[in-house]
């Protein structure tokens, strides 16, 4: 079982975006894999907008010989956003 993380932040001027997506990875054998994923990401822009997104992935993966690798992906996301009357308004 291996276990990974990904971060990532952005900071601008009004602009804020954080994610953070940790995953595990089983691998059965050599040619057979499985990886389970969930991710979050908020985003910010002053006085206008900001969203935030939630989600989960399943990953099977397949590598019939070294070079090559097949995979099937499942995700599902959720995303929440709020747009701000005043972003309007300049």
């Amino acid at each position: 079982m291996r276990f990974n993380a990904a971060i990532g932040l952005s900071l601008s001027d009004g602009l804020f975006s954080g994610t953070l997506t940790p995953d595990a990875i089983y691998q059965f054998n050599e040619d057979f894999g499985f990886r389970m994923r969930v991710n979050g990401t908020y985003n910010r822009l002053k006085k206008s907008y900001s969203s935030t997104i939630l989600g989960a992935s399943v990953i099977s993966i397949f590598n019939p010989i070294y070079e090559l690798q097949a995979a099937v992906e499942f995700e599902y996301s959720n995303v929440n956003q709020k747009f701000s009357d005043r972003a309007f308004q300049d």
